[in-house]
This record gives C-alpha cells, structure tokens and sequence, in this order.
C-alpha cells in the first residue's frame, strides 16, 4: 500500500467514524447515560479533534461552541444541540470537498497537505476513537469500522 492510499483510507475511516460519534452523541442527548463522567471526556477529546481537521475559521468556530456545551454540561442540551449540529454540517462540508481527493489518483505530497493528515494524527484519531469506544455507556454501540478502498 502506498502512502496515497493509507492517507485515501484514513480519510474514508475519520468521515465514517467522526459521523458515528457525533451520531451516538445525538442520540444520547438528555439521557442519563451520557452522563457518565469517562464518556463525557473521551467525547470531548474526540469531537475536539474532529474539529481540528476543519479549516481555521470552522475549526475556531466548532472549539468554541464545544467549550460552551462542555460549560453547559447537564443543563445545556440546546448547547450540545447546536455543537453537534454545527460540527456534524461542518465536517460533511469538509469532506464533500475532499471526495475527488479520495477516489482520485493524487500525488502523495497534494494529498498530505491537503488532507493535513500524519502518522502522528493517524494514531491520535484511532487512540481517540478507541476511548470513546471504551467509555461508552452500556448498551451504546457505534457504528462499525467502515469497508475500506480496494
């Protein structure tokens, strides 16, 4: 496998599995079992560093309406609403622009830099995504790993 496509496949993976977080977050709302305190955390690492992949300007924007759900915490659904909601349109806009990226024949060194994806942000996506997998509330399943490219 080459770089284009380890990069091409982290892609498709980050899209699949930001979405299932900002899903199950969504789903949890006012319930009791999002309430649990490693849960809470692991979420906000996560959708933190799903922010992070968004460009300046949405990437400012997104951190600062989590901060405001996290200031919120119990009493603040309408804060988390508009964070998840906010965070779930921006990433589908970010990687609406890269799909041409993903199913294209790029030069490794366009894709790095326009992905702005690393070996370093690789293991970060995947440590994070494992924590919140492993704080989950029972009975909370995220969505599995999605089929990767050929």
């Amino acid at each position: 496998m080459n770089e284009a496509q380890i990069l091409q496949r982290q892609l498709v993976a980050e899209r699949h599995r930001f979405a299932a977080v900002i899903a199950a977050c969504i789903n949890l709302q006012g319930s009791a079992r999002a309430a649990h305190p490693q849960f809470i955390s692991a979420r906000l690492h996560y959708l933190a560093l799903a922010a992070s992949r968004l460009e300046p300007q949405q990437r400012e924007n997104c951190l600062a309406r989590l901060e405001a759900a996290r200031a919120a915490n119990k009493n603040g659904a309408s804060a988390w609403d508009d964070c998840l909601t906010g965070l779930q349109c921006a990433l589908q806009r970010r990687f609406a622009s890269l799909e041409p990226l993903i199913s294209g024949n790029v030069p490794p060194a366009q894709l790095r830099v326009a992905v702005a994806i690393d070996a370093d942000s690789i293991i970060a996506e995947r440590r994070g995504y494992e924590q919140v997998q492993a704080n989950a509330p029972p009975g909370l399943r995220l969505a599995p790993n999605p089929p990767m490219l050929p």
